[in-house]
């Protein structure tokens, strides 16, 4: 089932036949026959997730927290479209009421995970790959670690890149990473410019030259127009190209923890895709002036600066480029 549709489904269990007390309205999902959507009396999405313990007559603790519940081998009462009652044990995945915000994310990310269970899952198979998602809806109220438009330009560069799996891989490995692409040979920055200058914010560290690597920053004029691309467009071209669910959940909880509270707000932005695409310009940190390491006293810490590079010379990437460069 596609993203669109699984929303669609869902939009349409909510305005037709919210779950009472007694029973959760359901529909199957297509492709996923051991699994259902339903809506709960709040008329949030909750998942039903079938499931065989690993061991008989264990009972494994759920989750509660401040926007999911999960409950291991639950017995619900669901009640599909014929409006026959059914009495059946699932794993069920709740998001909890006043979490309107994050139902598409919610649906995205959950049905990606359950695509990627085995054909028939254990309850431990399910445990392991909640607890990465789990601590990710966790931090869904941190602020932003990046702007709407900074990672507008990444995922741009992503699905333009002549190699995009290989790129999404590189991505962000960690959370404190100094550059956007990183696969420890070669490192790549993802510079973006509102205006048609190509001035660009740098920490000094990022300039410092690099004998032992290459480090290439890619520049993207993105200009927000009121009708244009958006972040969840180039998600979806994105998974166009790579067809692979792994990488597509991958790549959406990266942009949850990125964006944080700014997540929903973000599908409201929408930047000159044609532009920004003939706009791009790649250059070799080496050629961009910067203030050398001997010229910061060592008592001045974290020193960035804007830097125009309107005028420095692009640079071709070569054949013999290492593989990170050449799968841009």
């Amino acid at each position: 089932m596609s993203r669109t549709s699984l929303i669609t489904e869902f939009e349409q269990l909510r305005a037709s036949n919210v779950s009472d007390y007694q029973a959760y309205a359901v529909a199957p999902i297509p492709n996923m026959p051991l699994h259902r959507l339903g809506v709960t009396k709040d008329a949030q999405p909750i998942f039903f997730v079938r499931c065989s313990a690993q061991r008989p007559n264990v009972k494994q603790a759920g989750y509660r927290l401040e926007r999911l519940v999960i409950q291991f081998n639950k017995k619900c009462l669901i009640k599909n479209a014929q409006q026959q009652e059914l009495e059946e044990t699932f794993t069920t995945i709740e998001l909890r009421p006043g979490a309107d915000e994050l139902i598409i994310y919610f649906l995205d990310v959950f049905q990606l995970l359950i695509k990627g269970l085995p054909n028939r899952p254990t309850v431990g198979d399910l445990n392991e790959k909640l607890h990465e998602v789990l601590s990710l809806f966790n931090h869904l109220s941190a602020p932003p670690k990046r702007t709407v438009q900074g990672l507008w330009a990444e995922l741009l560069v992503i699905e333009l890149a002549k190699d995009p799996a290989f790129l999404l891989a590189a991505w962000h490995r960690e959370s404190m990473d100094k550059y956007d692409f990183n696969d420890g040979v070669s490192k790549v920055e993802v510079k973006s410019a509102a205006s048609h200058r190509r001035v660009h914010h740098f920490s000094a560290e990022q300039l410092l030259p690099n004998p032992s690597s290459q480090t290439l920053v890619v520049s993207v004029i993105a200009i927000e127009t009121a009708a244009g691309s958006s972040i969840d467009d180039l998600i979806e071209a994105i998974d166009q190209r790579l067809q692979d669910d792994a990488l597509l959940l991958d790549l959406k909880m990266k942009i949850g923890s990125t964006l944080g509270n700014a997540l929903e707000s973000s599908r409201d932005h929408y930047f000159d895709y044609a532009q920004a695409a003939d706009s791009i310009r790649l250059f070799d940190t080496n050629d961009i002036p910067k203030i050398l390491a001997d010229h910061i006293p060592p008592q001045i810490q974290r020193v960035s600066y804007d830097c125009d590079l309107t005028d420095v010379i692009p640079v071709q990437v070569s054949d013999q480029a290492p593989a990170l460069l050449k799968a841009i």
